[in-house]
């Protein structure tokens, strides 16, 4: 078996664990937040059992259990295959993680990932003044941030 079926199968079993560790915390504590360093623990011993009970001794052995370094390495993986294949949304904010609606999915990339790749490209921006100024070779960059119907996909573009 191939390296990288190898790793999606540990993400779908992560993505279960996450799921139920997330739900199990639900029901304990209702509308709260689990802060990822306790969260990650319990999944990768969840994602074990959830192995074991799928009698998939084969699995185990020859692809591996997701650890805690490896569900930490594929996380936003694993966020989006929770969406995607199981249309549970993982949402976080400043005390944690929880699985949240389907409306404040849709948020994040407008109200945190935009300001984040803004950020990001501001630092990009300033470092290119600096190389320029001092006799180096740059690139400014650029954020272009259009609002979906749904439905509409863009085209993912890379100019250089």
């Amino acid at each position: 078996m191939k390296r990288k079926r190898k790793t999606e199968i540990r993400i779908d079993y992560a993505v279960k664990a996450v799921i139920e560790a997330l739900e199990r915390h639900e029901e304990k504590y209702p509308g709260t937040c689990l802060l990822k360093r306790k969260l990650i623990p319990r999944v990768s011993q969840r994602a074990e059992l959830i192995m074991n009970e799928d009698n998939e001794y084969f699995w185990e052995n020859s692809i591996g259990i997701p650890n805690d370094n490896f569900i930490k390495n594929h996380w936003s993986s694993i966020c989006l295959e929770a969406a995607k294949s199981y249309k549970k949304y993982i949402v976080w904010d400043r005390t944690g993680v929880r699985l949240g609606t389907f409306n404040e999915y849709q948020i994040i990339p407008k109200k945190t990932l935009r300001n984040i790749g803004i950020g990001i490209i501001d630092y990009a921006n300033d470092m290119t003044s600096i190389i320029l100024k001092q006799g180096g070779k740059g690139i400014y960059q650029g954020v272009d941030i259009k609002q979906l119907e749904s439905g509409e996909e863009k085209e993912k573009q890379l100019e250089l």
